[in-house]
């Protein structure tokens, strides 16, 4: 998980001319909330407590919201972090024996 953290990390961010203002926020806002939740998944090695886990799945929810059904340009980008944010709803799941 901490190597998928790392290239997490170093995925490219929208370009700012594709979204507009708001959505440039909402992915900002998704992107940094999906490196808390994992960085905090990996400060309790592997052990998340409750509040990880629902935070987990509302970062799940989060991308999943700012996916534009179609429009594969700014997809590009978020598709990825969703790749991301499943395997860490994945592990938090195995670590509770529901994944």
């Amino acid at each position: 998980m901490a190597d998928r953290y790392r290239w997490f990390r170093r995925l490219r961010f929208p370009d700012a001319s594709l979204p507009t203002d708001e959505r440039a926020r909402d992915l900002a806002d998704v992107h940094d909330r999906l490196g808390a939740v994992a960085g905090e998944y990996l400060a309790r090695l592997g052990a998340p407590d409750g509040e990880v886990r629902a935070s987990v799945a509302g970062v799940l929810r989060g991308i999943d919201g700012v996916v534009i059904p179609g429009y594969t340009p700014l997809n590009g980008y978020v598709l990825p972090w969703r790749r991301f944010a499943a395997l860490l709803v994945y592990a938090v799941g195995a670590a509770h024996g529901t994944g």
